[in-house]
C-alpha cells in the first residue's frame, strides 16, 4: 500500500470536509478512483444557493419579542469584515469576531435566511448589548446543539465501515465541530463549557483549524502532526477550496486546559520554513 507524508493526508482530510455536505456520492466515487478531491470541492461550492434576504415586514423587525427567539451568535472573521462591523454591536474574539444575527426560516434548499443585528435596530428595541449577546448565547445553545465527532466517521457513513479501536485511539485523528444545523458552526466555541469538555474528551490540550465559519476541526496536540504543517494546510485550503465571505482564519488555534485559555498557536518564521 503506497504511504502518504502526514501533510498530504491532513490536507486532504480538510479538504474532504469541505465538500461532504454536497457530494456524498462522489466522495464515494473519488474513493474508487473516478474523481479528485479538488473536483469535489469546487463543485460543491459553486452549487452552494445563494443566501437571500428574508421577506419580513417593518413591524415585525421592530418589535423585539417577536424576534428574540430567532436571535442566534455568529462567529466571522474580524479581519476580512472590519468596515462591516461598524454597523453593528460585536465583540472580539482570538479567533475573530462574535456578531448576532435573526435566523429565520429555512427555504427547501436547506439554505438559512437571516439578517444582521445592526446598532439601530439594537437602539429601536431599546434593549442592551449585553442582553442582546446574551440572549442569541442562550438560543443558539437551545436550538443548535454542539456537533462533536471523528471527521472519519463521515466517510465511514458512506463506505459503510465502522471505526475500529484503534483508528478511535489515534492521536492523529481530526474531530469534525459543528452545530446541528451545520449553519455558522464554528460559533459553537463562545458555548460555555465547550472548549474544556473537548479537552477531557481528548484527554489534553488541542489544535483549533478553523476550515469556514460553518465548522472547525479539532486535533489533539498529542499528534506528531507539526503546528507548521496544519497552518500550511489551513491557508492553502482557504485558498482553493473556501469562498473569502465564509473563511475564518488562516491561522491555527490551541486550547490548553491548565489556564483555560484559546489563543492563535505561534509558529516562528523558521518553522514555517520547514
Amino acid at each position: 500500500m503506497k504511504e502518504y507524508p502526514k501533510e498530504y493526508l491532513i490536507e486532504h482530510k480538510v479538504t474532504y470536509q469541505m465538500g461532504y455536505k454536497a457530494f456524498q456520492n462522489e466522495i464515494l466515487g473519488q474513493v474508487q478512483g473516478r474523481m479528485p478531491f479538488p473536483s469535489i470541492t469546487s463543485q460543491a461550492m459553486e452549487l452552494e444557493p445563494q443566501k437571500n434576504l428574508p421577506d419580513i415586514p417593518i413591524s415585525e423587525l421592530k418589535d423585539y419579542e417577536k424576534i428574540k427567539e430567532k436571535l442566534r451568535i455568529r462567529l466571522m472573521s474580524r479581519k476580512r469584515n472590519m468596515a462591516f462591523l461598524e454597523e453593528m454591536p460585536y465583540r472580539i474574539h482570538p479567533m475573530g469576531a462574535v456578531t448576532v444575527y435573526a435566523k429565520f426560516e429555512e427555504k427547501k434548499d436547506g439554505a438559512a435566511m437571516g439578517m444582521h443585528i445592526t446598532h439601530l435596530l439594537r437602539d429601536v428595541w431599546g434593549i442592551s448589548e449585553t442582553e442582546l449577546f446574551e440572549t442569541a448565547l442562550d438560543n443558539s445553545k437551545e436550538k443548535d446543539c454542539v456537533q462533536f465527532h471523528p471527521l472519519e466517521e463521515e466517510l465511514g457513513r458512506v463506505m459503510g465501515k465502522e471505526r475500529t479501536e484503534k483508528e478511535a485511539a489515534d492521536p492523529n485523528t481530526l474531530y469534525l465541530l459543528s452545530n446541528q444545523s451545520k449553519q455558522f458552526g464554528a460559533s459553537v466555541l463562545l458555548y460555555p463549557g465547550v472548549p474544556g469538555s473537548i479537552h477531557e474528551k481528548l484527554g489534553g490540550d488541542y489544535f483549533i483549524l478553523p476550515s469556514s465559519v460553518h465548522e472547525v476541526l479539532v486535533l489533539s496536540k498529542a499528534s506528531d502532526i507539526p503546528p507548521e504543517v496544519l497552518k500550511n494546510t489551513v491557508k492553502a485550503v482557504n485558498q482553493r477550496e473556501v469562498r473569502p465571505e465564509e473563511r475564518l482564519a488562516n491561522e491555527i488555534y490551541e486550547y490548553r486546559g491548565g489556564s483555560g485559555t484559546l489563543k492563535k498557536c505561534h509558529i516562528s518564521e523558521k518553522e514555517m520554513e520547514i
